[in-house]
C-alpha cells in the first residue's frame, strides 16, 4: 500500500462551501507556506469544524483522496507518514473503526508520532464535531504547529502542555495510546455463534455442538484496539445457549438416540497481542439437560429419559479480528460433576463419563 501511494500522487478536494470563509487577520498574518493539514473520511461537519479551529494559524486544510490508514498499530502511523511524506503535509487526520467503535486519529509529521483518542459514531452533531476539532487542535498545538511555537519547537514536536489547554493523550513514538472516553461510554456487547466437535461425555464419541452467545466487557472502551500491545487486559461475562446434534444408542436391549442441551454462565479475560489478534481465557458453569429417548426391544416399549446434570469448563480463545467480526479458535475441557447412568429394568443401555474435550470455531459480532 506504501508503494502504491507513493507513485500515484493524491487528489485533493475542497471543503464543502461553509467552510471556506473570508480569512481572518490572524489567518492573513500567517507565512505563505501555510502548513498542510490533509484530512481522510471525517465528514463534512467535523472537516468543517476542524478548517474553523485552524484558520487562525493559516493552516490548509484539505480533503484528501486516498483511503484513511486504519486503526492497527504500527501500520496506521506508516500509512500516515508516507501520506505525509509524499504530498509534504504537517499532519494527517483521519477517523476509524475497528471491532470496538470509533477513534479519531492525527499523525504529526514532525515528530513522527500518532494520537488516537475515542469518537462516537458519525455523523456529529455540531457540537460533537467542534469538541473533536478542538481535540486534535490541541494535540497540533502541543507538537508545534501554531505560528507562535512552531519556530521554537523541538525537533520532535513534543511540548508540555499549558495550563490553558486539555491534556491530550500520551503520545508515543511508532506506537499510538488511545485517551480514555469520558465517563459512562457505551459498554461492549458482543454476540457470537460457534461450531465444532465435542468428544464425550457419551461413550467417548464424538459429537457435533452448535452455541449463541452474548458478551458483555464491562470495561471495554471503544479506543481500546488502538493501544496496541500495551492495552490492558479486558474482562468479560457471557450467557450461552448451546446444543449438539442426536447420537444414535445402538445395543441388544436398546434403539433410540442421546441429546444434550445446556444453558451457561461464563466470565474470563482477553489481552490484545497487536496486529488484530487477542487471546483470553475463561471458565464457565453450565447446567446440562441430557435426554435418552427410542424404544426398549425386549419390552418393545417406548422410552424417554431426562436427567440434570451441572458442568464446569475451562476454555481458551486465540481470535482475529477482521474489520467488525472477529474469529476465533476456542479449545476446552469440560467437568462433569456426576457421571448418568439410564437404564432398562436396572441394566444400563448408555453411559456418561466425567470428562470431555472440545474444539470450537466462533464468529463474534459487536452490538454497540
Amino acid at each position: 500500500m506504501l508503494g502504491v501511494w507513493a507513485a500515484t500522487p493524491l487528489a485533493y478536494a475542497e471543503l464543502p462551501p461553509a467552510c471556506r470563509r473570508t480569512p481572518s487577520a490572524a489567518a492573513s498574518a500567517a507565512p505563505a507556506a501555510a502548513a498542510l493539514v490533509i484530512v481522510l473520511d471525517l465528514g463534512d461537519e467535523l472537516g468543517c469544524a476542524l478548517s474553523t479551529a485552524l484558520e487562525p494559524w493559516g493552516s490548509r486544510v484539505v480533503r484528501g483522496s486516498a483511503p484513511q490508514p486504519g486503526s492497527s498499530m504500527p501500520s496506521s502511523s506508516l500509512i500516515a507518514r508516507a501520506l505525509a511524506q509524499q504530498e509534504g503535509a504537517r499532519a494527517v487526520v483521519w477517523l476509524a473503526r475497528d471491532a470496538q467503535g470509533f477513534a479519531l486519529w492525527v499523525y504529526d509529521a514532525r515528530a513522527d508520532r500518532s494520537w488516537a483518542r475515542a469518537a462516537p459514531a458519525p455523523p456529529f452533531e455540531a457540537s460533537v464535531a467542534a469538541a473533536l476539532a478542538l481535540s486534535v487542535k490541541t494535540v497540533l498545538r502541543i507538537a508545534g504547529l501554531d505560528p507562535e511555537h512552531a519556530a521554537e519547537a523541538p525537533a520532535d514536536g513534543a511540548r508540555a502542555p499549558t495550563s490553558a489547554s486539555p491534556t491530550p493523550p500520551t503520545p508515543t513514538t511508532g506506537e499510538t495510546r488511545a485517551a480514555a472516553p469520558a465517563a459512562g461510554a457505551a459498554r461492549a456487547w458482543q454476540i457470537g455463534v460457534s461450531a465444532g466437535v465435542r468428544l464425550g461425555p457419551l461413550e467417548r464419541r464424538p459429537e457435533a455442538r452448535y452455541a449463541l452467545d452474548l458478551r458483555w466487557s464491562p470495561g471495554a472502551r471503544a479506543s481500546a484496539s488502538a493501544a496496541g500491545p500495551a492495552r490492558a487486559p479486558q474482562a468479560w461475562v457471557a450467557l450461552a445457549f448451546e446444543s449438539g446434534v442426536p447420537q444414535r444408542v445402538h445395543g441388544a436391549r436398546f434403539e433410540g438416540e442421546w441429546l444434550d442441551w445446556a444453558s451457561e454462565l461464563g466470565f474470563g479475560v482477553t489481552q490484545g497481542l497487536g496486529q488484530g489478534w487477542t487471546i483470553g481465557a475463561g471458565a464457565a458453569a453450565a447446567l446440562h439437560v441430557t435426554r435418552l429417548s427410542g424404544v426398549a426391544r425386549e419390552l418393545n416399549l417406548p422410552v424417554d429419559d431426562t436427567h440434570l446434570n451441572p458442568v464446569l469448563s475451562l476454555r481458551g480463545e486465540l481470535l482475529l479480528e477482521l474489520g467488525l467480526p472477529s474469529l476465533a479458535l476456542q479449545p476446552g475441557a469440560e467437568l462433569w460433576v456426576r457421571r448418568q447412568q439410564f437404564l432398562i429394568e436396572e441394566q444400563p443401555v448408555a453411559n456418561t463419563a466425567r470428562v470431555a474435550a472440545r474444539l470450537m470455531l466462533l464468529l463474534r459480532l459487536p452490538l454497540d
